[in-house]
């Protein structure tokens, strides 16, 4: 986690006639996600132990969009797990 990684890939995808255009899950991230899972777990380990929101900010170079979607994220993953 201390050098910047950029995973650039192009997920296939096909054009389905019944639903449109449908691609590929991909293991290493989330439907529609921009950050990896274990980057997700990090930045919440970052975040649970700053001292502020914005400190967790500075520290992962994220913007607050991205560290509340990662937060909704991980309360959604912790919801379903809780269900079962």
């Amino acid at each position: 986690m201390q050098f910047e990684t950029i995973i650039e890939y192009h997920v296939p995808r096909i054009n389905c006639k019944e639903d449109g255009i449908k691609t590929m899950d991909v293991p290493w991230t989330g439907k529609r996600s921009q950050f990896t899972l274990l980057f997700e777990r990090f930045a919440i380990g970052v975040i649970l132990h700053s001292a502020t929101q914005k400190s967790a900010m500075d520290l992962l170079r994220l913007s607050w969009d991205e560290v509340h979607y990662i937060q909704e994220k991980s309360v959604q993953r912790g919801l379903k797990k809780k269900k079962k």
